[in-house]
């Protein structure tokens, strides 16, 4: 699952405040200047504060939602090329039109190194 398939699977989900937040955090986040680790820390953060009811199957479905893009994205981030983390983080069209600036910003952002 792609960065953006995730943000649209959960703005499907529900509208629920709490998640809001984590939604805007994902959604900025292709923008900003935080590191995929410190993307990381975002999602674990808003999972280990979300304490939702048994009953609240919206926000359970997006708590395994984030856990599986951790499990599969980000904790695999280290054994992908620089073309499949671009994919899954929903990147690539910012770094074909970027500019040599912003290609090493999102090689840091993505934790390449040049040549990947």
């Amino acid at each position: 699952m792609t960065l953006d398939e995730l943000i649209s699977e959960i703005e499907n989900l529900t509208s629920n405040d709490s998640v809001q937040d984590i939604l805007l955090c994902l959604k900025e986040w292709k923008d900003n200047h935080k590191t995929v680790l410190e993307l990381d820390n975002s999602i674990e953060k808003f999972r280990d504060f979300s304490w939702p009811q048994k009953s609240d199957h919206a926000l359970l479905k997006v708590l395994q939602l984030l856990y599986n893009f951790q499990s599969e994205n980000i904790a695999n981030i280290g054994g992908m090329t620089m073309n499949e983390r671009l994919y899954l983080f929903s990147l690539l069209d910012k770094f074909d039109s970027g500019n040599k600036n912003k290609k090493e910003m999102i090689y840091i952002k993505l934790l390449g190194s040049k040549g990947n």
